[in-house]
Formats: C-alpha cells, sequence, structure tokens
C-alpha cells in the first residue's frame, strides 16, 4: 500500500509537471530572447520631414515691417511608422535679445500666421503650441504662411545693421501610450 501511494505521488507530480511545462518554456524563451510573438512589446519610430522648401528669405538689404521672411508655407511631413503628436515653440532676436514668440502677446515683435490656427492650443507656463489633434501617419502638417517682425514695438532702428535669428523647434512622441513630453 505504501508503494501505491508513493507511486501514485510520483505519477501525479510527473503529470503536474509537463502541465506547467509548456508554460513555463514559453516564459522563459520569451525571457531570454525567443520567438514567441504574444509577448514581444513593440516601439514605433518617429520621424519627421520638412515638407516644403520654404525657409526664411536670404536678404542682403534690409529686413522691413510686415515683410514676410518666407518664400512659401511651411509643413512637416509625418514620415513616422505611428501615429504622433506634435508641438511647436518659436524663439527669436530683437534688439539683442532672445524671446519666445506667444500668439496671445499683441504687443510681441514677431508676427506668425498659423495655416490652421483652430488646429493648435498654447501654454503659456512652456511656451509650446500643442497640435489638437494627433497626426496620422505619412500626413502631411501645415505650421504656417508668414513669418515677419511686426507689432507696435517694431523699430527699424533697433533691427538696423543687427543679425536677427528665428529657430522653430517642433518636438513629435507617439500618439499611443505616452502621456509625457520630458524624455530626459
Amino acid at each position: 500500500m505504501k508503494k501505491r501511494i508513493i507511486l501514485f505521488a510520483l505519477s501525479l507530480a510527473v503529470i503536474v509537471g509537463m502541465l506547467s511545462a509548456g508554460n513555463a518554456y514559453a516564459w522563459f524563451s520569451t525571457m531570454q530572447g525567443g520567438s514567441s510573438e504574444a509577448n514581444r512589446i513593440r516601439s514605433g519610430m518617429v520621424q519627421y520631414e520638412l515638407g516644403t522648401d520654404a525657409f526664411i528669405v536670404e536678404s542682403a538689404g534690409d529686413i522691413y515691417p510686415e515683410q514676410n521672411l518666407l518664400t512659401g508655407p511651411v509643413s512637416l511631413e509625418n514620415s513616422s511608422n505611428i501615429t504622433t503628436n506634435v508641438r511647436i515653440k518659436i524663439t527669436y532676436t530683437y534688439g539683442g535679445s532672445t524671446l519666445v514668440w506667444d500668439p496671445t502677446d499683441d504687443t510681441c515683435e514677431l508676427a506668425v500666421t498659423l495655416t490652421d490656427s483652430n488646429g493648435w492650443t498654447y501654454d503659456s507656463t512652456d511656451h509650446y503650441l500643442y497640435r489638437i489633434s494627433a497626426v496620422a501617419v505619412n500626413a502631411d502638417l501645415p505650421l504656417f504662411d508668414k513669418l515677419c517682425y511686426s507689432g507696435p514695438n517694431t523699430d527699424n532702428d533697433t533691427l538696423a545693421g543687427s543679425t536677427e535669428t528665428i529657430t522653430v523647434l517642433y518636438e513629435a512622441r507617439q500618439a499611443e501610450y505616452v502621456n509625457t513630453w520630458n524624455f530626459s
């Protein structure tokens, strides 16, 4: 009788071991670089390209208030393999100071005409414009049509003989499952 109980216990242990071996093998093969597709996590590639050749007009002459500094509209193309979110920030120099463009400030020396002004929201704490809707794969994202020095504080004497710089910083992130813009 004692031999039967031991034999039954050993048989039961072998059966339980055989049933769980498949699950354990799948776990360890995935953890050790196996080819199980069920447990593989993929991340998307985020990549954008300048969609046009519209750049700031290079001129040996003077820049005048209200003169469009672009040769045409500026856009980005989402060449990522995933849907993305986009934000932009525009900084510029004026009279030797570096400033951030604020679309809510009527006295701002830089005027920017957004192609789709209703498609963006401005955050005054970080000075970024955030695209309200996600940008689909291979979609064209029009940014702006006009960039010029303007406003009540624009003074030709301030700009005379100076080198002015306008920087457009754009950032993109995966639209799904990523909730932060700070990746440091």
